[in-house]
């Protein structure tokens, strides 16, 4: 009975919809790992395997799914969460590199700098003086 209806199923889209619905969750399942995971290195290799799907066929979907490679994706998410420690507590940077998993600080700080146009420093000097209602002079 499964069969014949998981069958009809397919037919009828063309397998087309089950098989973006497999891709997508598989995606969120890879995403959902990192963002519990940020403090701990995860590369593409990592990624496919969380995917169960071949290294360059998940970097691709992935790719054409997002709208950028899973590298790029997975800066984004750790510089993300960095900004929203240094908004909301007092770690230092080295913390906050650490704890979104850059294993040196000179790396996260170039990635940020790519990133925002402004070095880490600099940014959050600039959090804190909008946070306490002050100008900041450069």
């Amino acid at each position: 009975m499964y069969a014949a209806s998981h069958e009809l199923r397919f037919k009828l889209n063309g397998g087309v919809l089950d098989s973006r619905i497999t891709y997508y969750v598989r995606a969120s399942k890879v995403v959902s790992h990192l963002l519990a995971h940020i403090d701990q290195p995860m590369d593409l290799k990592d990624a496919a395997r969380i995917a169960c799907m071949e290294r360059t066929a998940f970097s691709k979907f992935f790719a054409r799914s997002i709208g950028v490679s899973f590298k790029q994706f997975t800066l984004s998410v750790r510089i993300k969460r960095a900004i929203q420690y240094m908004s909301e507590s007092d770690m230092s940077l080295t913390e906050i590199a650490d704890a979104v998993g850059f294993e040196a600080l000179g790396t996260f700080e170039r990635v940020f700098k790519k990133m925002n146009g402004d070095t880490p420093s600099s940014f959050r000097k600039r959090l804190l003086a909008e946070k306490h209602g002050r100008a900041l002079d450069r």
